[in-house]
Formats: C-alpha cells, sequence, structure tokens
C-alpha cells in the first residue's frame, strides 16, 4: 500500500470511511478518519447516518475544513438524497446517478442538473413520506427563478424538534409541510391555526398558513356540492386537516383512523354514502384501522393524489366511484406560492 501511495500524488488522493467500527459514535469515526489527513488531501466521510443529530455532527466535520472534508452520508432508504443536493456547491466531490446508481441517497441526474450550483438559502417539502411528492417538481420553476432549491425531506413525527432547528441553521426558508407535521408547522409559525401546510420565514420568525381549505373546495368542485348529503358523509382520519373538514363539513361524521372510532363519540351513521379518505399510510410503529368491511359508500374521495394511497386501494376493494386528491393538490400549490409571494413582498429578501 505504502508503495502504491507514493506513486500518487497528495493532491490526488482520496481517503474514505465508510463503515463504523462496532458501537463506533460519529465524532470518533470522524477523528479516525482526520487520523489520515498526512497521507490524503482529500477525506471522504459516507457513513449509514440514523438520525438528525448524526448529520449535524458529521456536517460540522465537514466545516472543519470544508474544502477537504467530505461528507456523503448514507441511509438503507435514501432519506438524506436531499442533503447531497445541498452539498452540491459546498465541496470538491459529489455523485449523481442513472437508474438505481449503487445507493438511493444519490440524486439522480435529473434533481443534480435542477439545483443550482451556488446557494445559500433553500425550501423543501417536510414530511413522512415525501420520497413520492409532487412538491419539488410543483414548486421548481417558482423557486428555479431565485436560484432557490426545492429538496424532499422526511421527518418522521418524533423527529421534528430535532431537525427542524437543524434545517432552519442549515438555510431552510420556505416549507410545505405534509402529514404528520401539520401541526407541529403551526407550533413554530405566527399563526391562530392549530395546523399548517406553508411556512416561509421573514423578519426573523415563521409565518404560516394552510391551503388545503381551497384545495379541498376545488377538489369537490365547491363545498354546497355535498352540503345537502353532510349526515351521509365519514371522514376517515384527518390528522392535520381535520380543523379544516370540519369547517367545511360540520355534519359530517368524523372517524379516527387509529382507532377506527368516531371521534364526536356516538355513531348514527350505519353506512355512509361518501367517504372521505384523510389518512396516510401509517409509519413504522403506528396503527392504521381501515373501515367496517359493511360500508359500501358510492363514492371515495381521497385527499390523497399518491398511487399507493390506502384510500385508493379501499375505494378498489369496494369496486367504487374513486376522485383522486390531486386536484385538491394543485390547488393548493397555487396558494402556497401566492403567500410565499406575500410574504416576501412584505419583508423582502429572507
Amino acid at each position: 500500500v505504502q508503495t502504491f501511495l507514493q506513486n500518487i500524488p497528495l493532491e490526488k488522493r482520496v481517503f474514505s470511511l465508510h463503515e463504523r467500527r462496532e458501537d463506533e459514535s460519529i465524532v470518533t469515526a470522524t477523528t479516525r478518519l482526520t487520523s489520515f489527513k498526512d497521507k490524503a488531501i482529500y477525506l471522504k466521510l459516507s457513513l449509514e447516518i440514523e438520525t438528525f443529530e448524526e448529520l449535524q455532527k458529521v456536517y460540522d466535520w465537514h466545516l472543519k475544513d470544508r474544502h477537504f472534508h467530505i461528507v456523503l452520508p448514507r441511509s438503507a432508504d435514501g432519506r438524506w438524497n436531499w442533503f447531497r443536493l445541498f452539498m452540491k456547491p459546498r465541496q470538491m466531490l459529489n455523485f449523481w446517478r442513472e437508474g438505481d446508481g449503487s445507493a438511493p441517497d444519490q440524486p439522480t441526474l435529473f434533481y443534480w442538473l435542477v439545483t443550482p450550483s451556488k446557494f445559500t438559502e433553500f425550501a423543501a417539502v417536510l414530511g413522512d413520506p415525501v420520497k413520492h411528492s409532487l412538491s419539488p417538481v410543483e414548486h421548481l420553476d417558482h423557486f428555479s427563478k431565485m436560484n432557490i432549491p426545492f429538496l424532499a425531506i422526511k421527518i418522521a413525527r418524533t423527529e421534528w424538534n430535532q431537525a427542524f432547528p437543524i434545517l432552519q441553521q442549515l438555510g431552510l426558508r420556505w416549507a410545505a409541510v405534509t402529514a404528520p407535521l401539520k401541526e407541529s408547522a403551526a407550533e413554530v409559525a405566527t399563526t391562530t391555526l392549530n395546523a399548517v401546510n406553508t411556512l416561509c420565514y421573514a423578519d426573523h420568525q415563521w409565518f404560516g398558513v394552510s391551503t388545503d381549505g381551497a384545495g379541498f373546495a376545488e377538489l369537490i368542485e365547491g363545498i354546497g356540492a355535498l352540503a345537502p348529503l353532510q349526515s351521509q358523509i365519514a371522514i376517515w382520519g384527518g390528522g392535520g386537516v381535520l380543523e379544516m373538514l370540519r369547517e367545511a363539513l360540520p355534519k359530517a361524521i368524523f372517524f379516527s383512523s387509529r382507532t377506527g372510532q368516531p371521534r364526536d363519540g356516538e355513531n348514527l351513521l350505519e353506512a355512509p354514502k361518501v367517504l372521505i379518505w384523510a389518512a396516510p399510510r401509517a409509519s413504522s410503529g403506528e396503527q392504521m384501522q381501515m373501515p367496517p368491511a359493511k360500508w359500501k359508500p358510492a363514492m371515495v374521495i381521497d385527499l390523497n393524489y399518491k398511487e399507493d394511497s390506502l384510500g385508493r386501494e379501499y375505494a378498489q376493494g369496494c369496486n367504487t366511484s374513486y376522485e383522486s386528491g390531486l386536484k385538491m393538490f394543485l390547488n393548493q400549490a397555487q396558494g402556497q406560492k401566492a403567500f410565499w409571494n406575500r410574504v416576501n413582498a412584505k419583508f423582502g429578501d429572507n
């Protein structure tokens, strides 16, 4: 090895660390890699990273020698893909992929090319899951005009308090928020709402709003269309859109998707004519109930637009009419852009 290294100029050498020793901490691993700094000009850290706290530690290691400390975190599900894009203008060595590539965290060539080569602030969709979210594509043009990337960041409900301050420190300034984080997002924002799907940072504070109501009205082509049927409508789930749905359809019967029981006590609805599906797929460790087998609604209105939505699966099982939430998503996305523009116009640059 020594003979081999002697034939390679120091400025062309890269030492990589891909695995931790048993019970080795991030700090110990970075210290071990740093011990080779006299043998290579570039030190590349590509460990499996479990938490946002660990991510912060490897980023801090990068900042100690930002020209020569390269950070390429890995995960089983590709959850650090956004961080690889964030690091594009910040380090000398990066990887992108065509097809599956060698790691799911590697960005595709498309997202690599549309990510600016220089930026200090960024926008993102926050939630779990976000892998198939349309938000990055929907908002791409809006933020590209400002030379701002729009990233997809997976955050579990239990990670919010750890993750959000780190993201703000890294430069998060605009966010589309999806399940299961809408209530958590409202807690950090200047708002009277209990749940928000849109955040914007300006004047040293976060502003929040929900555009779900306008999107829902568009989905059902006017709330009045369902008003006469309200007592025959079941809402399955709700989460961060529960407040909006109660306002839009106050006489509907609301059910918890976790318990399968009515939220307001006694259930006087034997079988709904319309079922509004407002429940995401359950995350690991979370409980999810399906509607009673005897229900055979004439229509399922899904607030989810994804192909793997449980609402779509339920409607297929019932062999009933189905309405995807795509129209709702597109309409609420327009509201998000309008909100970001209003806040930025009022307070100027972030």
